[in-house]
């Protein structure tokens, strides 16, 4: 799952969110442990 949420500002979108599932993250960084994971990132520059 992924997602990315838009804002209209007059004639141009301008993205203030994405974000997904980082299941395999952990896993991929070292852990023998498979750890599921949801983040999301907030754009405040613009």
């Amino acid at each position: 799952m992924v997602f990315k949420i838009d804002i209209k500002s007059k004639n141009s979108f301008k993205n203030i969110i994405n974000g997904g599932r980082y299941d395999g993250l952990i896993s991929d960084l070292g852990s023998k442990k498979q750890t599921p994971a949801v983040g999301a990132a907030l754009n405040l520059n613009y």
